[in-house]
């Protein structure tokens, strides 16, 4: 019978191999943890290569094309809801061609649609799913939706394409667009003076002056706009900007974003207050976080910042350092009871059977409240109102607060289990070794030292192939292709471990790093964030925007003026200042989601003259 099947479906003009992919999902056995997560779903799941865009022009078909990561939570819920869903599935497997992209590996293909629906929806995130017609253009694009909501849009989408597919197809090739001047501006240090003034000011309209952080509703860390508006403060010192960074940092530090058991932060918080957080636990988030805190604890004359720095770094240790001696990308926000946070939550039964009473007294006391526990199961611990900066605490309580933590930590790593994202990525990588450089530096610990020359080692041996750098390792193996983030945040990693070495070794392999990056993402015409394969481009930026981490390319232009500034390298140095006069028009009202560009054009021209860019055509 099955061979009468594949004669058939040959006839039809569907050869063996087609008919094989239609009828399986490939993600079995992939070595993305988040990609495998999805190798049980009905969906006919593909894994991304060039060969899916041809068979989308064979049968006329648009791409589904779903990106997300393995921490995700809303990943997590749309996966059980949709793809687990039968229905579901077999209207995408028999009218899409649905392919599973890991955001990690994939990061300038992520970058390229999260722009797509930016400019389309007015706002980004994850599961982020796109419909890119079989040329490679993105067609339209939705985050999270119910069960019900994305099946009627599924199907309607469907019925739309196969009734005018020329006409949406047509409709596509439009988001291109055509190629405009790339425009200039000649920095001075007036100039440069302003835009921080300017990033200062929209910082502080955005503020939420009560509790803390961007906005009245979602709450993120924001650490490229924190750390800029630290520098912001180190220049001039007003009290207004001083209320709102230790409001923010205190906030983020004792309420619901930060683990107080096992140490580091959530991803963010859905609530205003800081509350509520969604569980995962990034590197990049958590490597951000300990040089805000590390500098917050000088600049603003808070020393127990750097105890929150501290225990920052022991969690990532403990917790993110592999067997190889770089760190894991994720934690998990769902446990292994599928329990979303459950790996951090605790009833009081459980609290009772683990605690002496006296413990159990001063952790319900200041960490847990009179309230009802806000989560199904159980209450996150985090610092009540009278005692968020261990105010009003005996020097007894503190102890039974100490060893309280203890127990529930062990408790915690011996009893329960939490998946683990195990990818080893270049870029975060860097992130974390520029982190526990900068700690090394000023805390006196060698074990912090160490844990910098281990990264340090995996990177220069493991990650950079003596002419290019790889995105990723797992299990030894290569995956993915290195980004302009990758280069941008491994020199900077470089930068920061040199000046804890002094090794004239390391200054080498960050010049190398460095030269690689301008040859394979900058031309004329701006920057390209990688490669995309045979997905359409929108193009080269001049600027590239802040993320939940800094701006690539503005990271990367910082670290190159720095290192040519010592070496004497005129080249690069004007190289740098020319890359710097472009785009002033994208600043211009927006220098908060530019504010790592604001910091390079400051740091560059503080103490110099006006620089001309020339007027330039994108690529």
């Amino acid at each position: 019978m099955y061979k009468i099947l594949l004669s058939l479906l040959f006839l039809l003009g569907i050869n063996q191999a087609t008919a094989a992919e239609l009828l399986q999902n490939q993600l079995a056995g992939n070595p993305s943890p988040y990609l495998a997560l999805h190798s049980s779903d009905p969906v006919a799941w593909q894994a991304w290569d060039e060969s899916v865009l041809a068979r989308a022009k064979a049968e006329n078909k648009l791409i589904y094309l779903s990106i997300g990561y393995f921490s995700c939570h809303w990943c997590h819920v749309m996966q059980r809801e949709s793809y687990q869903d039968k229905e579901v599935a077999k209207w995408l497997n028999e009218h899409f061609i649905p392919v599973k992209i890991d955001r990690e590996l994939e990061e300038a293909l992520d970058a390229r649609m999260i722009d797509f629906v930016e400019k389309t929806r007015g706002r980004s995130g994850w599961p982020l799913n796109v419909f890119v017609t079989p040329e490679g253009y993105p067609l339209y694009a939705v985050l999270y939706m119910p069960r019900n909501e994305f099946l009627t849009l599924i199907t309607a989408l469907q019925n739309l394409w196969q009734k005018d597919s020329a006409g949406m197809a047509a409709l596509a090739r439009e988001d291109i667009g055509e190629e405009i001047p790339l425009p200039s501006r000649q920095w001075s240090k007036h100039g440069a003076e302003q835009l921080v003034e300017s990033l200062t000011d929209d910082a502080l309209e955005r503020a939420d002056p009560i509790e803390g952080g961007f906005g009245d509703q979602t709450k993120f860390p924001s650490t490229p706009q924190l750390d800029v508006l630290l520098d912001s403060y180190d220049r001039q010192a007003t009290p207004e900007l001083k209320a709102f960074l230790i409001t923010t940092l205190d906030q983020m530090a004792t309420q619901g974003l930060r683990d107080h058991i096992g140490g580091g932060f959530f991803r963010y918080a859905t609530d205003p207050g800081w509350q509520t957080p969604h569980f995962e636990k990034m590197l990049y988030d958590n490597a951000q976080l300990v040089r805000v805190y590390l500098r917050a604890a000088e600049l603003l004359s808070r020393p127990d910042y750097r105890e929150i720095v501290s225990d920052t770094l022991r969690f990532m240790q403990r917790e993110l350092m592999s067997k190889e001696g770089a760190m894991v990308a994720s934690l998990s926000a769902i446990d292994s009871n599928n329990v979303e946070g459950g790996y951090y939550l605790w009833t009081q039964d459980d609290l009772k059977a683990l605690l002496s009473k006296k413990e159990m007294a001063i952790v319900k006391k200041v960490w847990l409240g009179k309230a009802a526990a806000p989560f199904d199961a159980g209450y996150l611990p985090l610092w009540q109102e009278n005692y968020s900066a261990k105010q009003g605490l005996l020097v007894s309580e503190r102890k039974l607060l100490s060893s309280a933590r203890l127990k529930m930590l062990k408790k915690r790593q011996w009893e329960r289990q939490l998946p683990v994202d195990d990818k080893l990525l270049a870029g975060w990588n860097g992130l974390a070794l520029s982190a526990f450089s900068m700690a090394a530096k000023q805390i006196d610990s060698p074990d912090l030292r160490k844990t910098a020359d281990s990264i340090a080692q995996y990177i220069t041996q493991s990650l950079w192939q003596g002419d290019h750098l790889v995105r990723a390792r797992k299990g030894g193996k290569a995956m993915g292709q290195a980004s302009l983030a990758d280069y941008a945040f491994v020199a900077e990693g470089l930068w920061d471990y040199s000046l804890l070495t002094g090794r004239k070794k390391d200054r080498a392999l960050l010049q190398a790093v460095i030269d690689t990056a301008w040859q394979y993402f900058y031309t004329s015409g701006g920057w390209s964030f990688g490669s995309m394969a045979v997905f359409e481009s929108a193009g080269r930026q001049a600027i590239i925007a802040d993320g939940p981490q800094a701006s690539p390319s503005s990271t990367l232009l910082n670290i190159s003026y720095k290192l040519a500034r010592e070496t004497g390298n005129k080249k690069l140095e004007e190289k740098v200042k020319t890359a710097l006069g472009y785009d002033a028009i994208s600043l211009s009202g927006n220098t908060f989601w530019y504010a790592s560009q604001v910091r390079a054009i400051f740091e560059v021209f503080k103490d110099e003259g006006k620089i001309k860019g020339k007027v330039e055509t994108k690529n």
